[in-house]
């Protein structure tokens, strides 16, 4: 059992009321435990605890060496970007990470192993085909809402959690990290009305640019979506993203801080 700490707060006596109106007697027993619920919404056991890292790819130039390797193990500030990304995710209580690997998924193994030297359990499958293909092939893992990013861009600095509790508070399948770019041609690209995204397209093009806000490639995405996915549909962004768009459960969340993607 959690040990637990007394404190004594000041708070709004209109935002006390609505505090002591969650009290029921059943499942919200009295205000010390309406306050902790609502704490443990925002920052506790409801948080996810998988996340689906997309590891393929055909591979970066290590500086000084003409071979190629996964984007996962580029150097970024001294460590291995797959370093990075767990630190990241166990900071923030997840304890599972599946990646999805490509041509270089037996470099990625040998470093990482079962994930054991870092306190994370790893699970491995190939990524042969898109981002749909890849969902779909893992969907037997997924169960709840997961966490799923692109291997390749910088997440450190993303407040995950508070993307979480955005979702939450939509009514949308997927959650998706947006961000702006000066040429958003290489990107997928949205419009937005508050924060639903009512259109995506994905890298229309220099002549056909729909905005300048962009895809930066990572979701926060309900477990229903793999059963979403056709077998003949290979990417979330051109199989999946526009028809949830269309459908109003597409959720924009814009990062506001500096956002970097590893080539």
């Amino acid at each position: 059992m959690n040990k637990r700490d007394r404190i004594t707060i000041t708070i709004k006596k209109d935002i006390l009321r609505q505090v002591d109106a969650l009290v029921d007697g059943d499942k919200i027993r009295n205000r010390s435990h309406a306050i902790e619920s609502i704490l443990n919404d925002k920052f506790g056991d409801s948080f996810v605890r998988t996340a689906v890292i997309l590891g393929g790819g055909s591979g970066v130039k290590v500086s000084g060496y003409t071979e190629l390797t996964s984007p996962l193990l580029s150097r970024y500030k001294k460590k291995t970007l797959i370093e990075w990304h767990i630190e990241k995710l166990k900071k923030i209580g997840v304890e599972e990470v599946i990646l999805a690997v490509g041509v270089f998924g037996s470099d990625v193994r040998k470093f990482l192993g079962d994930g054991s030297v870092y306190d994370i359990r790893v699970l491995y499958f190939e990524r042969d085909y898109g981002t749909a293909s890849s969902i779909r092939q893992a969907r037997n893992l997924l169960k709840d809402t997961f966490i799923m990013f692109n291997g390749h861009i910088v997440v450190e600095d993303v407040d995950i959690k508070e993307m979480f509790l955005a979702h939450k508070n939509s009514k949308a399948f997927v959650t998706m990290g947006l961000t702006t770019v000066a040429n958003p041609s290489d990107y997928g690209q949205v419009t937005l009305k508050g924060s639903n995204i009512t259109k995506y397209v994905e890298k229309p093009g220099k002549s056909k640019t729909v905005s300048y806000i962009i895809n930066a490639g990572i979701y926060i995405i309900n477990s229903e979506v793999c059963e979403l996915v056709k077998p003949e549909e290979e990417s979330l962004e051109k199989d999946i993203f526009p028809k949830l768009a269309k459908n109003n459960k597409l959720n924009g969340y814009m990062i506001d801080v500096p956002w970097q993607r590893i080539k």
